[in-house]
């Protein structure tokens, strides 16, 4: 037997025996693709916001040389969004410049440990292996001469 509701049309009708009711309609869940075990959960909307400021004033610090401002506000988006846009190589780029400002201004064991920091990021980073082993190799030759302690 077919059961009609007021206001159902022909095409509306199903088939079902009288006197029972229509199964309650149950929203269907979203299918969720299951967690890798270990990782963590992704950056929280507010997290992303401050990432997005962090990011654009270390952007804007490179432009006006403030290499020190820019490198630890890109450590602080690094930090908290690890895979926000490029902030890997900012980072790698703030700290090259900034190692390079302290071999300028005589101040080689800064560099390196600046430039160190980069092979944190990547340890493969050439410009970075290539700065601290001719650094090393100066602070070396400084150190041969007669009565030089340290440079």
């Amino acid at each position: 037997m077919t059961h009609r509701t007021p206001g159902s049309t022909a095409a509306d009708t199903t088939a079902r025996p009288a006197g029972r009711k229509p199964a309650p309609s149950v929203p269907k869940k979203k299918a969720t693709k299951p967690r890798k075990s270990g990782s963590r959960p992704g950056p929280t909307a507010e997290q992303l916001r401050q990432a997005a400021r962090a990011y654009q004033e270390g952007v804007e610090a490179m432009t006006q040389n403030r290499l020190e401002v820019a490198a630890r506000l890109f450590e602080t988006v690094h930090e908290s969004v690890p895979r926000y846009k490029d902030i890997a190589a900012r980072l790698r780029q703030a700290y090259l410049f900034l190692g390079m400002e302290h071999y300028t201004e005589g101040e080689p064991e800064e560099a390196i440990q600046v430039w160190t920091k980069v092979l944190e990021i990547d340890p493969q980073d050439e410009k970075a292996l290539a700065y601290i082993r001719k650094t090393k190799q100066e602070l070396e030759k400084i150190r041969e001469l007669p009565g030089v302690k340290e440079p």
